[in-house]
């Protein structure tokens, strides 16, 4: 991509040190390089993308509002290593600190994998029966959270919230399922990501993060986002 020399180039990495190489040879060719999500990386023009500790706080905050009387909640975990992984958790148990009936009682890798996340939670359903709440750290996760809860009959009592708002997530809140997720907005980033570029090129100055937004999808406002393809307010 680099031989054809474009003007800017919009990167995605799959973690904070994949696509440095890319992001050095860009510099010394004068292109400007903006990281759209997933992952801060040295040596980019901007990056614009989630701030992922928040997004695993809104997580925590969900449940302790369903709860604010408490109970045994657990964490499925990404992949480790994944800087977006890392930072919802972070979010995620630090927010529970300040609700202590609340009580994590497992955070275990899910890996990004719906099947593992599936054996895993029924692991942790039989040794906590009564738990009330899973986050895990992204929606193909949480479908298999969800799977996991319906087949040990415990829908009502579990609440399980994902992260992403993808489609199929969206869905299954609307249906009764997954009690919620906190979605990245993907489309705005998107946009803003070229927009970000735009002001590169026209020599602006920008900050090296510009913060995108994220909102929290339940069975309340699921059908507005119906299409992630499609802006929403």
């Amino acid at each position: 991509m680099l031989s054809k020399k474009p003007e800017a180039l919009l990167l995605s990495p799959q973690s904070d040190s994949n696509l440095v190489p890319v992001i050095q040879a860009a510099k010394k060719l004068n292109i400007p390089t903006v990281v759209i999500d997933d992952a801060r990386t040295e040596g980019a023009s901007s990056y614009v993308g989630q701030d992922q500790v928040d997004i695993g706080s809104k997580a925590a905050e969900f449940l302790h509002q369903l709860y604010p009387n408490g109970g045994k909640v657990a964490q499925i975990e990404g992949q480790a290593g994944s800087p977006n992984a890392r930072n919802r958790i972070k979010g995620f148990t630090e927010t529970l600190k300040k609700y202590p009936n609340l009580v994590l009682v497992a955070s275990q890798p899910g890996n990004w994998d719906r099947l593992t996340a599936m054996n895993v939670t029924s692991n942790i359903i039989r040794t906590n029966p009564d738990l009330v709440g899973v986050y895990a750290n992204n929606d193909g996760m949480a479908l298999g959270v969800v799977e996991a809860v319906k087949s040990a009959g415990k829908l009502k009592q579990i609440a399980v919230v994902g992260t992403d708002g993808i489609r199929e997530a969206v869905r299954s809140i609307g249906n009764g399922e997954e009690r919620a997720t906190v979605s990245e907005l993907d489309f705005q980033e998107g946009v803003l990501g070229v927009q970000v570029a735009l002001r590169l090129l026209g020599c602006q100055q920008i900050p090296p993060w510009v913060v995108s937004q994220h909102a929290l999808i339940t069975a309340d406002n699921a059908k507005d986002f119906t299409n992630p393809a499609v802006p929403t307010k």
